[in-house]
């Protein structure tokens, strides 16, 4: 699960004239599909600033658009006007106040008189939403900022103050609908989350408690192609179902949970447990550790979350089989945090100890026991290929860069990993060597001499101060987060 199908968001300076085209707009700030970006970019400039589109004063009877609830202390509200604003202070010519706030002292604080205002072009189909507040107004959890002015696109949320208090989904009418399964116990938005190798993957919050908040990942039915791997590979109907039927067999915190599955004629809706805190590939690229790591009580910290996911799955004869930062995510944006293995779509469950021989996975954490040329009989392997990309993932977090690359000049990554060849830089030596040891033991070329997820859990190398911690903050996190979906 990595980045999103983001687009780019159509910003306008509401302060001034502004020349430039819709698209190059759109281009400078964050959030529009390229389909909207495109056509707003045929749009006629005049249209553009905030004065000349709320000029349009053309009023159906219907409805446009619905400002969905997420609060049971805040009304469900029917967008029929051009002009549409919202604020705390009923001395003030608003549309609506916010009166039943005032029982939550600290939200109705931070409201101002005008909170935001949106407008609505009938002949573009355009919506804007203006930012009016003091605190802020968020869309899909990013502030537009005072006085200026963004456009709205289906499934939107809005968010005061800040992006834990979620106030509206803006729900455009007459656009696709979700089946009737999901949108009974979601409302659904447009806030993407991710992609994975499979499908795309937005938010979505509990209609019987809106704090809760899930993830749905959106998977097609056809044929479809994908880029989990360097080549382009063509997926089956049957290949994407894979993912789904592992994932209903696994109840692990530092895995990622699957709530429901809700089928369409031409998708599958997979809903997911939700964290926020991105893949680990983004913090072991970050300036502060690349080409120096994490140290070892983060590798320490991380490893026994990650055994620990990898001895149930292989106790339950499921081997992942493409373990790497990218499959890796954080449920926080703290430097400790909880981790969840991630993306089930090569999966495989194997019953009694069995063998598979299927080439896959991500080449530069590849087990070398998979790497066999096409014209060689395929060898066998077992789960223990979990545990050698489990091993390139820890080398990399302790050090900061990766144990076999391209980029090396001495020779091809796959030769490099199948002869185990280990390049040590002076931060290797400065591990210790119980870490040492149990990495360069998980890079073991030899499978049958690399040790089992289990046998690392239970070593003396998962104990200390760091994995107490992690023991801990995962429990915690077990006992905070649990719901019945």
């Amino acid at each position: 699960m990595v980045s999103g199908d983001v687009a780019m968001r159509n910003s306008i300076n509401t302060t001034g004239s502004d020349n430039r085209s819709v698209y190059e707009m759109a281009r400078l700030a964050s959030a529009i599909s390229p389909t909207q970006a495109i056509a707003l970019s045929q749009l006629k400039e005049s249209q553009l600033t905030l004065g000349e589109h709320t000029q349009n004063k053309r009023q159906p009877n219907n409805v446009f658009a619905k400002l969905v609830s997420m609060r049971s202390d805040v009304d469900n509200i029917e967008l029929v006007k051009p002009e549409w604003t919202c604020g705390r202070d009923p001395t003030l010519d608003l549309d609506y106040t916010f009166k039943r706030l005032d029982s939550n002292d600290h939200l109705y604080r931070i409201l101002s008189r005008k909170q935001f205002q949106i407008v609505h072009n009938f002949d573009t189909g355009v919506t804007y939403i203006t930012d009016l507040s003091r605190n802020g107004t968020l869309v899909n959890k990013q502030k537009i900022g005072k006085d200026r002015t963004i456009v709205l696109s289906n499934r939107d949320s809005i968010s005061i103050g800040y992006a834990k208090y979620d106030i509206f989904i803006f729900e455009q009418l007459n656009t696709p609908t979700y089946p009737k399964e999901l949108t009974d116990k979601l409302i659904m938005t447009s806030v993407a989350l991710g992609k994975g190798g499979y499908g795309r993957v937005i938010m979505a919050a509990m209609k019987s408690n809106f704090d809760k908040k899930v993830a749905v990942k959106i998977l097609s039915h056809q044929t479809l192609t994908s880029s989990i791997r360097f080549s382009q590979t063509i997926v089956k109907p049957e290949e994407i179902e894979n993912e789904v039927c592992i994932m209903r067999n696994i109840n692990h915190p530092n895995c990622m949970r699957l709530y429901e599955v809700v089928q369409s004629i031409d998708r599958a809706f997979i809903v997911m447990e939700l964290v926020s805190g991105g893949e680990l590939f983004d913090r072991l690229t970050n300036a502060e550790h690349h080409g120096i790591g994490m140290g070892d009580d983060l590798t320490r910290f991380y490893a026994w979350q990650l055994l620990n996911a990898l001895s149930y799955l292989h106790r339950n004869n499921i081997t992942h089989r493409d373990i790497k930062p990218e499959n890796i995510l954080c449920v926080d944006r703290n430097i400790y945090t909880v981790i969840k293995l991630v993306d089930f779509g090569l999966a495989k469950s194997v019953e009694g100890g069995g063998r598979m021989r299927t080439k896959c996975g991500t080449p530069a954490y590849t087990a070398p026991e998979m790497l066999t040329s096409s014209k060689e009989m395929k060898m066998p392997y077992t789960e223990k290929v979990d545990v050698w990309s489990l091993g390139v993932v820890l080398f990399m977090i302790a050090v900061g860069y990766p144990p076999f690359s391209p980029d090396y000049g001495d020779g091809e990554m796959d030769e490099q990993i199948k002869t185990g060849r280990l390049i040590f830089h002076a931060c290797w030596k400065s591990q210790p060597v119980c870490t040492q040891q149990s990495i360069q033991k998980m890079l073991s070329v030899d499978a049958n001499r690399r040790p089992t997820s289990l046998k690392l859990l239970t070593s003396p190398w998962m104990s200390g101060e760091p994995i107490e911690k992690a023991k801990k903050m995962v429990q915690t996190y077990e006992n905070n987060n649990h719901f019945v979906y």
